[in-house]
């Protein structure tokens, strides 16, 4: 039976879509699942797959939340996108969604799994309309259909009136009004919803990629380092709240042929698999 839980962990993924079982005790990895370690962790490093566990904003974190950093995990990232040893605790830390996954993969082209997306299931749960939640206590056997209709309409009316009163309780502590933000179209569902909506990262990285190509218009030889680190990337393009290494792979793809191209120091190599 596929998988209907919300989230797995890129080990999960990895075996899963290799066709493996992640529950095993794995002395040598397969190489396809290897594969499927770098593609994921290289998507997340740079930006392009959301990891829930996995923060790439700089900030200070408690002592207990320093997993959270992506600073905590950078050495064993970079070793696993270059394929040089695969930090097990790292991969089972990296959480991801189902629905982020879904929108990297349709980003990619690439075609969902069927262990998480079974093909015609409903992924989202829906009651039909009028009628109550298996178990609800107020599910009783000698409810007629219009017991059930009545209570419904109540529910509805009181639900209504509470978001009613927070929405306008919203707009008078932020000054707003209610025409300033128009409701979605009622045929807009909350996963498209979602969907239209950009996360901050995928806005810093749109704004460093586009002053990025300003500045190699004006100046074609600039390196990739010297970009990256340029104040208008970093100030106005938000570069400055990211690790580095997320945005030197957010200006290395619009950098020009002969500058991406040139070859910079090998990364060290730490040796083996953890």
């Amino acid at each position: 039976m596929p998988l209907l839980i919300e989230d797995l962990s890129v080990w999960d993924i990895s075996f899963r879509l290799a066709g493996h079982d992640p529950r095993k005790l794995w002395f040598h990895i397969p190489l396809e699942v290897e594969d499927h370690f770098r593609n994921l962790m290289n998507a997340i490093l740079k930006a392009e797959l959301a990891c829930e566990s996995i923060e790439l904003e700089k900030r200070d974190f408690e002592p207990d939340e320093k997993e959270f950093s992506v600073y905590h995990w950078l050495d064993d990232i970079r070793a696993c996108i270059f394929g040089r040893y695969y930090n097990r605790k790292l991969l089972r830390w990296a959480q991801i969604e189902r629905f982020d996954f879904k929108l990297w993969c349709e980003r990619m082209n690439a075609p969902l799994p069927e262990f998480w997306f079974p093909p015609g299931w409903n992924l989202q749960y829906e009651l039909p309309e009028g009628d109550i939640p298996p178990g609800h206590y107020y599910l009783r056997r000698d409810w007629t259909s219009e017991d059930r209709k009545a209570w419904q309409q109540e529910q509805d009316a009181m639900k209504a009136k509470k978001t009613d009163g927070a929405i306008q309780h919203t707009l008078s502590e932020t000054g707003l009004n209610q025409s300033s933000e128009p409701p979605l179209p009622a045929s807009v569902s909350p996963m498209e919803d979602a969907a239209l909506k950009m996360r901050p990262n995928q806005e810093a990285r749109i704004a460093c990629q586009q002053i990025a190509k300003v500045i190699w218009q004006n100046e074609p030889d600039r390196t990739i380092a010297s970009v990256m680190k340029d104040d208008l990337i970093q100030k106005y393009g938000g570069g400055s709240f990211y690790v580095d290494d997320t945005v030197r792979e957010w200006v290395k793809v619009v950098a020009p042929p002969h500058v991406s191209k040139r070859r910079g120091a090998p990364r060290k190599n730490r040796g083996e698999e953890k």
